[in-house]
């Protein structure tokens, strides 16, 4: 019943019709695949009721060997077999397959306003969007190639993974 309101929600969305492909519709609506909205669901449930105080009046309806503890219930994916699980494919299983390696602290005192970087030195760090039109774009791209020679203290960082074509007439000292 839960999936056949999940996929009539991605119908809704994307306007598409009853023969069109599941995984391609909550792809195209943006929607996370059920099972994995049901988990982050169950996680954060437990989440909040691992942090109520051990007095509080939610946990004395609960039962006492669900109500602190993380136990996953019969039918949760992460207890079927790996042939059933393969079953279940979506454009996010290469996301959730390869996470990122880096752990950051969301309370941590270093990100705090006042703390930055940017809030430390705002006359040394500079922002600069690419340049829309090609010609412009090339430029710019030659002039970061120089940059390491021009600034040689100078630290350049980038956020985007972007690809740059090298131009090989620019010399390059080392």
């Amino acid at each position: 019943m839960l999936r056949l309101t999940h996929n009539q929600g991605a119908r809704w969305i994307t306007g598409a019709f009853r023969t069109s492909p599941m995984g391609a519709m909550t792809a195209v609506a943006g929607l996370m695949p059920l099972h994995l909205q049901l988990k982050k669901l169950f996680e954060r449930s437990v989440i909040r009721i691992n942090t109520l105080h051990p007095h509080h009046p939610v946990l004395s309806l609960l039962e006492r060997r669900k109500a602190k503890g993380s136990t996953l219930h019969p039918n949760a994916l992460e207890r079927k077999s790996k042939t059933i699980r393969n079953v279940i494919k979506s454009p996010l299983d290469s996301v959730i397959d390869n996470p990122s390696s880096e752990i950051f602290d969301p309370l941590s005192e270093h990100i705090k306003p006042g703390h930055r970087l940017v809030d430390r030195h705002p006359d040394k760090v500079k922002f600069v969007l690419m340049p829309k039109n090609r010609k412009d774009r090339d430029e710019y791209h030659n002039s970061l190639n120089l940059a390491p020679v021009r600034e040689p203290n100078a630290l350049h960082l980038f956020t985007a993974g972007v690809k740059h074509k090298f131009d090989p007439s620019v010399p390059i000292s080392h």
